[in-house]
């Protein structure tokens, strides 16, 4: 909006009453969004950032690796954002998951997550990122799994996981190697625009039960199981999608799912309806 305003009084008379109100608001946008802000340079406490913020607020992580010794849980409309000129990593260091999301509305763009190796048995729910309710959105994030280290034992962890009721849109997005599903959905609306979900060393890369679930340019490739596995009746739509290269199935449909394909897909494998 500032920007907007910017360039209309760029062609007007700044003695303009219309100009002045232009002025006044571009001010007013300008001074509500530092209020909303905080700011958090690499190296200081996330944690506190976030227990500071507002409703509704923005926590803008600059760039760099910030790292956090405990998972945090969102009970309130949040936007965390990356530096928009350099990479932002976060590092969740304990075994437990690194967002669980119960705001009515969450965004989290421009950053990549990663989290502690988790010992058997996993916390509840296995999920680095965990949306138990509300509208979550993801852009331009990266959610890294847990690879197998030094031959120990992981338990099945999925990237995201959706709650029942639960929305989310994940766009411009990679979910990799995760030691369970990349994206799972249980009752939920889930959709994938512009996004990568691969490499999921336990079961397919994404695992939907019940809900809805749309997937759009995308990509879904190279997990040891199927690459997307149908439960409970789900509504599914495949656009201009591609899945290959997994071990199982393209499309392992086990209960009566409602799955929507086109000729602008491209699949590697058999799909079992």
């Amino acid at each position: 909006p500032c920007d907007i305003t910017s360039a209309i009084l760029s062609f007007l008379e700044h003695t303009s009453s219309f100009a002045c109100t232009c002025i006044w608001a571009r001010d007013s946008v300008r001074r509500h969004i530092d209020e909303t802000t905080v700011r958090v340079h690499a190296g200081d406490c996330v944690r506190t950032a976030l227990l500071a913020s507002r409703t509704n607020g923005i926590v803008r992580l600059d760039a760099g690796i910030h790292v956090v010794a405990n998972g945090f849980e969102v009970l309130r409309s949040l936007q965390i954002l990356g530096a928009e000129d350099g990479a932002t990593t976060l590092f969740v260091a304990s075994e437990c998951c690194a967002f669980a999301i119960h705001a009515p509305h969450f965004r989290m763009r421009g950053i990549a997550v990663y989290s502690g190796i988790p010992s058997a048995p996993a916390y509840h729910p296995p999920a680095i990122v965990h949306i138990a309710r509300g509208r979550a959105s993801l852009e331009h994030v990266v959610v890294v799994g847990h690879y197998d280290v030094g031959g120990r034992e992981i338990p099945p962890i999925s990237g995201v996981w959706v709650g029942l009721g639960a929305t989310l849109r994940l766009s411009d997005s990679s979910i990799v190697g995760c030691a369970g599903p990349g994206l799972r959905t249980d009752r939920a609306n889930a959709r994938v625009v512009r996004s990568m979900i691969s490499f999921s060393t336990r079961g397919a890369n994404i695992v939907a039960r019940g809900g809805k679930l749309d997937v759009c340019d995308s990509l879904v490739c190279g997990s040891r199981g199927d690459g997307i596995a149908l439960w409970s009746g789900v509504q599914v739509d495949l656009k201009r999608t591609v899945i290959r290269d997994n071990e199982g199935c393209v499309v392992f449909n086990h209960s009566a799912a409602s799955l929507q394909t086109d000729r602008t897909n491209f699949f590697s494998g058999p799909i079992f309806r």
